[in-house]
């Protein structure tokens, strides 16, 4: 810097009135060119080469800082007091002030956007601090090159926040999802899912809550600056609407709007899902548990429940990790990220949510429960839930016990005593509800009897809904399908002892009431993607069924047989079992869904093979290990031969099950054999496509049966 720019005079020319002054500072070392804030910070002072030119240049560090650039051939205002100054203690209390705010300043590093770097601070008996004022340097120019910013580092949960925005529908899509019509079930479905957490989970709870248009809550995302994890949760719900709305535009045929719908769903699971699985310490909280448990249920959804499985599993392994099993016994708060979630989840309600969802798949697919512990269901938890409520905690403690059961190698004779205490134990849960509660719903359309209405007052059921409709079957079909869990081991054992009358006879008429509930839920909600794990009850409802027929035919005698009632009862057992497959059948065309047409297939054989056995065929059914056509071995299928008189169902990790017609000519009518071919095109292309449910129902039903007991098996038609 050029001593000529440190020259200092007043306004007319004059030498400045400071001069006195001047004799008494510090002379300044000749060739000192630095400024006093470079100075004060012990930095070099430099000057960018297009600067040194300029007759009032600014340093590059005060230009960066956006403080004023003085020479030290002049005074420092920052000491030196102006000759205006006003004197006393009031102006050199007003020069701590600015100096403190100068200071705090310089400690912030950057100024708000917006606001100059020249600060003005008009304060009262001070003169007002322009640097265009000072002579020798003024401030820099509003175009000049601004200063370099130095942003801190992003956060982790900044960058989890922007890549879960990033995956949100764009004004467009959603523009889209608002134009579609939102039927009647689908709104119900969204009250019982927004109400699913908060006690006593009554009926009338579910119809209590807002019955609002869902999307126009769905599709808003949380204030900038919320946790990644509340957007991860608004993500899912957006999935889970988008698969309820989905299969209304397949109907329609309106293919376009459905890819559109695909991919915005499956972007934001995808995202939501990365999320929760690379983000541990994101989640620890109730609303990423809730995000777990919205994942599985999406994956339960998409029939996919090996994924569901895994995804509760998870939310299970956090929930202990912040507490709430405790939460859930001894009242602690556990950790909650928004302090809306205190109004919208219980923690004692979500936990046990989280063990009978664990149950629930472990039974369907063949695997160990999580946790074996009933906390959920002690006297004195149960003392403040409806009844409602208390069966479905039994219920779900039954689960456990059906589970330990069959993970356990006790013997027969102990596992027989095992079945009849759940069992005892599951008649004590049915026997908490009305028994009007227990009837089946009223189909959609069909009228109901009036002076039915009335009685129901008496038995403290209130004029039914949709919702409450629903949640009733939902109950009673999971009530059934345990006592067919809970039976199905002894469907095949050999009756010459009796012993295994009453199991098999519990077998027929829990599928039947099974099926009966399934076919008016889905007349209820046709298409739509919630609970798709019926489907699944319903194939082994109609499996169960149709093998107790069979059975009965195999004992049947001159004598009077314990199963012989069947005979009267098989043709209607064998109507509702055709109307169980027309609705399948119709998911399975509308949705193109892989895993229902697959159980369609299955379903349709095991109807073909019940009516030849009951025409006079007589079937046999033994077991090996490995498979009989070489195929890999972790495939899953069900194979009928195209002369239609075998049907091989393989068990990964356990080997062949093959049912065989002999006895009989070998001649089968044209539909049978073009099933049969159906099935078996079906069978190659698909792996583990039944999620290992046809696994753990023949797993259960040769469980504890010898290699002989198997081998012995057959079904004659009759006498």
């Amino acid at each position: 810097m050029s001593d000529a720019n440190f020259h200092r005079v007043t306004a007319d020319g004059s030498p400045s009135a400071e001069d006195g002054a001047e004799g008494r500072r510090k002379r300044v070392r000749k060739g000192t060119t630095s400024c006093w804030e470079c100075k004060r910070r012990k930095i070099r002072c430099t000057l960018s080469s297009s600067a040194c030119t300029e007759p009032n240049a600014v340093c590059d560090g005060c230009r960066r800082r956006g403080t004023a650039c003085i020479g030290q051939t002049f005074p420092d205002v920052r000491t030196a007091r102006p000759a205006t100054a006003v004197e006393g203690p009031g102006a050199d209390r007003l020069g701590r002030v600015e100096a403190l705010v100068e200071k705090l300043l310089r400690t912030a590093g950057t100024v708000p956007n917006g606001v100059s770097g020249n600060l003005n601070l008009n304060l009262p008996g001070t003169p007002l601090r322009d640097e265009h004022a000072i002579p020798g340097r003024s401030p820099p120019p509003q175009s000049a090159t601004p200063r370099a910013e130095h942003h801190a580092p992003e956060s982790k949960q900044e960058k989890a926040s922007r890549a879960l925005v990033a995956a949100w529908p764009n004004p467009r899509d959603l523009d889209l999802i608002l134009s579609i019509p939102i039927t009647k079930s689908i709104s119900e479905i969204q009250r019982i899912r927004n109400a699913d957490y908060m006690p006593p989970c009554t009926e009338s709870s579910y119809e209590n809550t807002s019955a609002s248009h869902p999307s126009r809550d769905i599709l808003r995302l949380p204030p900038p600056g919320s946790h990644p994890v509340l957007i991860a949760q608004k993500l899912l719900v957006l999935a889970i609407f988008l698969q309820d709305i989905r299969p209304s535009l397949q109907l329609a045929q309106s293919r376009s709007q459905d890819e559109v719908l695909f991919g915005i769903m499956s972007r934001a699971v995808e995202a939501a899902s990365s999320f929760l699985t690379a983000e541990d310490e994101l989640v620890a909280s109730i609303e990423g548990i809730e995000c777990l448990r919205l994942e599985s249920e999406y994956h339960d959804n998409a029939v996919n429940l090996r994924r569901s499985w895994v995804a509760i599993r998870r939310a299970m392994m956090t929930a202990q990790m912040i507490g709430l099993h405790r939460a859930a016994r001894y009242g602690v708060c556990a950790k909650m990220v928004d302090p809306a979630s205190r109004s919208s989840i219980n923690p004692e309600t979500l936990w046990f949510r989280l063990i009978q969802s664990d149950r629930y798949l472990s039974l369907m697919i063949g695997l160990p429960q999580a946790l074996s512990e009933n906390v959920f269901a002690t006297p004195k938890a149960l003392e403040s839930c409806t009844p409602l409520e208390q069966m479905r905690r039994l219920n779900c403690v039954a689960a456990g016990r059906i589970l330990q059961r069959n993970d356990g190698d006790d013997g027969d004779e102990k596992d027989l005593a095992t079945t009849h205490d759940i069992d005892k134990l599951l008649q004590t849960t049915s026997a908490l509800m009305p028994p009007r509660w227990w009837l089946v719903p009223p189909s959609p359309g069909r009228s109901k009897d009036s002076e039915s209405d009335n009685n129901a007052d008496r038995d403290n059921i209130r004029p039914t809904s949709l919702t409450s409709d629903t949640m009733r079957l939902m109950d009673q079909l999971a009530h059934f399908h345990l006592l067919v869990q809970l039976h199905l081991p002894y469907l095949l054992r050999p009756s010459a002892s009796h012993k295994y009358d009453y199991s098999k006879i519990t077998i027929a008429n829990a599928s039947r009431e099974l099926l009966g509930r399934f076919i008016v839920f889905r007349d209820m909600h046709q298409l739509e993607s919630y609970c798709r794990g019926v489907d699944f009850l319903a194939f082994i409802a109609s499996a169960a069924l149709c093998l107790t027929h069979m059975e009965s035919r195999r004992h049947q005698s001159p004598t009077n047989n314990v199963m012989d009632f069947l005979l009267h009862q098989r043709a209607s057992d064998r109507g509702m079992m055709e109307c169980v497959l027309e609705r399948v059948e119709h998911i399975a065309a509308v949705t193109a869904d892989v895993i229902t047409s697959k159980i369609s297939i299955i379903l349709r054989q095991l109807l073909i093979i019940e009516a030849d056995a009951a025409d006079g065929a007589t079937y046999s059914a033994n077991s090996s290990a490995g498979r009989h056509d070489g195929g890999e071995e972790l495939e899953c299928d069900g194979p009928l031969s195209v002369g239609g008189d075998v049907l091989n169902i393989y068990i990964p990790h356990y080997g062949t099950i093959k049912i065989e017609r002999s006895g009989i000519s070998k001649s089968v009518p044209e539909s049978h054999a073009q099933d049969s071919q159906l099935l078996a095109a079906a069978a190659d292309d698909m792996d583990w496509t039944l999620q290992g449910v046809d696994m753990a129902f023949f797993d259960s039903l040769i469980r504890g049966m010898s290699e002989p007991d198997l081998l012995a098996a057959e079904w004659p038609s009759g006498v």
